[in-house]
């Protein structure tokens, strides 16, 4: 049975080789067809793209020229297209003030604590002591020419005058009036009392550590009950030492007063004046 277009008898068929190149003629013309559909389409698609290239520049040339608060664009030329002084010199005030409260904000951070003041402390001052096993401590003598150096004690009792030498009778150290001091004639107390000679020295020192230099003006012994030594005198600032001697028969007392420059005619003036003197009954050498 026959089939397709051509039917029939076979010889009515043209030549087979003319028919394979019109078959072949037909499928290059399709493939030229599709070919310049494809590059119609390219073309229409480069021609869209460029368009929406050149829309995104311009679109962005338009964004950068205005400002997103104000539809002013940005610049500081003013209408006439002269230089805007003002918007240059809020400009100006802003760079300052930014500048300005920087330094400050850096000096802040980097100032340093002020440091409390210390008070300065003085070196504690010598002092004298206060006391010797519960006797109070009124000064200090001292005789270079027999090495006597001792705490003067508010006391004579028979304890006392084992420490040191004690305040028989008189007023306060260095003031006016007749100070008497009693010791024993104990070694590096008053048992060199005797070598002193007159125009030795004696130093008393006070509490505030102020010192009084006395003379020697009289060595002499006496009897336990002659009280004469004691006498006070209130226009001198006398001292008189009292030790035993001899077994404690007898009393040696050495007189000095208050020492002053040597005048210039050699002589050594001590602030003795006359006066008259007052007389005590009371007999405590024993103690001595």
């Amino acid at each position: 049975m026959a089939r397709g277009k051509h039917a029939g008898d076979p010889n009515s068929f043209e030549d087979t080789s003319s028919y394979r190149r019109n078959r072949n003629f037909d499928e290059d013309s399709n493939d030229r067809l599709q070919r310049i559909l494809r590059e119609s389409r390219n073309t229409t698609a480069v021609e869209n793209n460029n368009e929406e290239t050149t829309n995104s520049r311009e679109n962005l040339h338009t964004f950068r020229n205005t400002s997103m608060f104000d539809d002013e664009q940005i610049t500081f030329d003013d209408e006439e297209g002269g230089l805007n002084y003002k918007k240059v010199a809020i400009v100006v005030a802003i760079v300052i003030v930014l500048i300005v409260g920087g330094i400050i904000a850096f000096k802040f951070l980097l100032k340093k604590p002020e440091e409390p003041e210390v008070p300065v402390v003085a070196e504690d001052e010598p002092k004298m002591i206060e006391k010797i096993e519960g006797y109070k401590v009124l000064g200090k003598i001292n005789i270079k020419d027999i090495e006597v150096e001792q705490y003067i004690l508010d006391s004579t009792d028979e304890n006392a005058l084992k420490k040191g030498v004690g305040k028989l009778y008189g007023g306060a150290l260095n003031n006016y009036g007749n100070l008497c001091l009693a010791g024993h004639n104990f070694e590096g107390i008053f048992e060199k009392l005797s070598e002193l000679e007159k125009g030795d020295k004696i130093t008393l020192t006070d509490r505030e550590l102020e010192e009084t230099e006395y003379i020697i003006t009289d060595i002499f012994s006496t009897e336990p009950d002659n009280l004469e030594c004691l006498l006070q005198d209130d226009t001198k600032v006398e001292l008189t030492l009292i030790t035993c001697e001899n077994g404690a028969t007898t009393r040696l007392i050495v007189k000095a007063e208050e020492y002053e420059e040597t005048s210039e005619s050699g002589e050594i003036n001590t602030n003795t004046t006359n006066t008259t003197t007052n007389t005590t009954n009371t007999n405590v050498t024993n103690n001595v």
